[in-house]
């Protein structure tokens, strides 16, 4: 690898994570906001909801965002800008017009079944199915903001505006009124979810290269279909094993359970997000040096993005842990109860970091159809599990499952990357190296 593109990771991964921190420090402060305003049952209403709105977007993602990330990069390579452009435009088409689809759908649905659904719950879903089509697009930008090499245009207006305009409404709602409910706190994130959906639209317009404004878009609509279908279905069961947790306990067990449960998982959440950022320069990266065969840089990219993502995560989550009675008082005094499931979900945080990349290795350089296999069985897992350490130990049980989910996929997806591609992502590994 290079001096300067080693220098472009580094300084893109530190962009990245800067960002990440200013977003995960205002998304947390947006969820202790919206707990201690909406009390535990109703901030527990509000994350189920959410939980569905965003585990549906998914399917209107098509697994776009996973492609951008894939053929932005080797299009401006190869200076296909009339390919680049039609891949913007495509997808910008086909997950608005699937995201309002599968919205509709779910209204239908709840229509249908309004007698079999929880009072508390009918009235906020009816608001939260517009937040599919919301997430979806926002997600696909995010995507097309790091396939651009452009972090703050994929990072800054969801980790920012948006949680500023959440946070600020909600204090002013709060100042007129005694009492704000579940259905006004997901209006208010549905506008927040506009604002800086539009903004980040006409800023990514205006960054795509010159060369894609001044040529007609061309359309390879079959391999991008074939290669996003794979795609989905990763992005599709890792959704599952992201968000069965939640999902499930609100099924099985009382809104405040998942409160307590969501305060302890969005403040695990805040480990990932040093993986996440190194991620956001290591994924377009990826795809460039496996296109030029350069094993050996892979290699080295491999040991640098594991060690910027283990130790800073080992560090993050032992403060978390050493501190989370006062993190979780943040929230309410009832959530200082939710310690033993932080503590639990922090180990599955900490193991995922020490793995490395290795689901960006396998669906950037064409294994994407192993990544999904792998996710399927996995997330089939973590649904048993789910139902039997729910049913056992509550949400305790429910970190358990998720955190023992994490570990085997983990595991799985290394011994694939070792497989297929003869990379060594572990940390473990760069041990061995400097004894070498």
């Amino acid at each position: 690898m290079k001096k300067g593109l080693k220098d472009r990771i580094l300084m893109g991964a530190g962009s990245a994570f800067l960002f990440q921190v200013i977003g995960a420090g205002l998304g947390y402060v947006n969820q202790i906001v919206l707990a201690r305003v909406l009390g535990v049952e109703s901030y527990g209403v509000y994350t189920y909801v959410l939980s569905w709105a965003l585990f549906l977007s998914i399917l209107a993602q098509f697994g776009f965002p996973k492609s951008i990330l894939r053929f932005v990069p080797e299009y401006q390579a190869k200076e296909k800008w009339d390919l680049l452009k039609g891949i913007i435009f495509r997808s910008w088409e086909v997950v608005f017009a699937a995201g309002i689809a599968v919205a509709g759908i779910m209204l239908i649905v709840m229509y249908a079944l309004g007698g079999a659904i929880d009072s508390m719950y009918l009235e906020a879903f009816f608001i939260g199915v517009w937040l599919i089509p919301m997430d979806a697009m926002t997600n696909l930008q995010k995507c097309m903001g790091q396939a651009l090499n452009n972090m703050s245009l994929a990072y800054l207006p969801n980790g920012v505006i948006r949680p500023l305009i959440i946070i600020s409404s909600i204090f002013g709602l709060s100042a007129i009124y005694s009492v704000v409910t579940t259905e006004q706190a997901l209006l208010i994130t549905l506008a927040g979810f506009l604002v800086a959906l539009a903004f980040q639209m006409v800023a990514i317009y205006r960054k795509v290269p010159a060369q894609s404004h001044e040529v007609k878009a061309s359309y390879a609509d079959k391999q991008w279909m074939s290669v996003s279908f794979s795609l989905l279905l990763t992005a599709s069961f890792y959704v599952i094993l992201d968000r069965t947790d939640v999902i499930m306990l609100g099924l099985m067990k009382h809104p405040t359970d998942v409160g307590f449960y969501n305060a302890a998982s969005r403040t695990a959440f805040l480990v990932s997000f040093v993986l996440t950022s190194v991620n956001a320069v290591a994924a377009p990266t990826i795809s460039q040096l496996y296109a030029q065969k350069k094993h050996e840089g892979l290699q080295r990219m491999a040991y640098k993005i594991v060690k910027m993502s283990f130790w800073p995560s080992l560090l993050i989550s032992v403060g978390l842990y050493v501190l989370s009675g006062f993190i979780l008082i943040l929230f309410g005094h009832r959530f200082v109860s939710a310690g033993d499931i932080l503590g639990i979900l922090l180990i599955g945080q900490v193991f995922s970091a020490g793995t490395g990349s290795v689901g960006y290795f396998l669906n950037m350089t064409g294994y994407q159809k192993v990544t999904a296999r792998v996710f399927a069985w996995s997330a089939l897992i973590n649904v048993v599990l789910n139902l039997a350490g729910i049913s056992l130990l509550g949400a305790e049980g429910a970190a358990i499952a998720t955190t023992v989910s994490m570990i085997i996929w983990n595991i799985w997806l290394h011994a694939h990357v070792k497989k297929e591609m003869n990379l060594r992502t572990a940390i473990i590994y760069t041990f061995r190296k400097s004894r070498e």
